[in-house]
């Protein structure tokens, strides 16, 4: 079988295709994202789509070295119940269903483990559950949200780094995958009076700062379930902003891998 053109997908694999591909990995990504609202212009899978999406360039660019398993389509998404079509796990299966995604694949020989996170209310959640998983199963564990390697640029461009299916995340999935995207109905969002905004914490249109972590149920928020102006996203600056985060992606895994 030719490395070439095997796929870096554990699920387009036969089982003896699996096999080699284990045991030419060093770590396997899995991509973790959500099932919810993301305003009137932008599909519910819009989250694991993406983070999916660049966990498979980043396998790619360092092929035959990583494997992505299946991705995990449901987050912690209870902040925005109210939007029709949202599916929510528990903090609780959430964790478990990833420690025993991380067991199998560790009883077939792979020991190092990246969650690749495309919903940002997972992030919190992925920590502590990287940080459990790794000292109850004796593996290497990283979770990292998929743009987070871009922040810097996003900083630079926007002066933050992104919204919920803002400019930013509608740019993402026009260059890496423009059917999560109703061209026709992307709208600026109608951010509403929220008491969890304070000028001492947040600038723009974020919910929280560097310095306070708030809840705040999304309909408190914004009239429409988005925030910022996706309308103004382009897939020239999405293919920019992915480049980045896959590169700075790839440097982290190169040597996560050989630790």
């Amino acid at each position: 079988m030719e490395v070439s053109t095997r796929s870096v997908l554990l699920a387009d694999m036969t089982w003896p295709e699996a096999r080699e591909a284990i045991n030419d990995a060093r770590v396997a990504i899995i991509p973790v994202g959500s099932t919810e609202q993301h305003g009137p212009g932008m599909t519910l899978s819009t989250d694991i789509v993406l983070a999916s999406a660049v966990a498979e360039r980043v396998a790619e660019a360092m092929r035959p070295h990583l494997v992505v398993a299946p991705s995990l389509p449901y987050g912690l998404s209870s902040h925005h119940m109210s939007f029709p079509g949202t599916i929510t796990l528990s903090a609780a299966t959430f964790g478990a269903v990833i420690k025993e995604v991380v067991s199998s694949l560790q009883s077939h020989g792979i020991d190092r483990f990246l969650l690749l996170n495309g919903h940002g209310g997972n992030q919190a959640a992925l920590s502590v559950i990287a940080t459990g998983v790794s000292r109850e199963l004796g593996v290497k564990m990283a979770s990292a949200l998929y743009l987070a390697g871009a922040n810097d640029f996003l900083q630079e461009q926007f002066g933050r780094t992104y919204a919920h299916a803002c400019e930013i995340e509608a740019s993402v999935a026009l260059a890496a995958a423009p059917t999560l995207v109703r061209t026709a109905s992307l709208e600026k969002g109608e951010e509403l009076p929220s008491r969890y905004r304070h000028t001492a914490f947040s600038k723009g249109d974020l919910p929280a700062g560097p310095f306070v972590t708030t809840v705040a149920p999304f309909e408190e928020l914004t009239r429409k379930g988005n925030l910022g102006d996706p309308g103004k996203g382009t897939a020239e600056l999405g293919e920019a902003i992915i480049s980045l985060a896959v590169k700075r992606l790839t440097e982290f895994l190169e040597d996560f891998a050989n630790v």
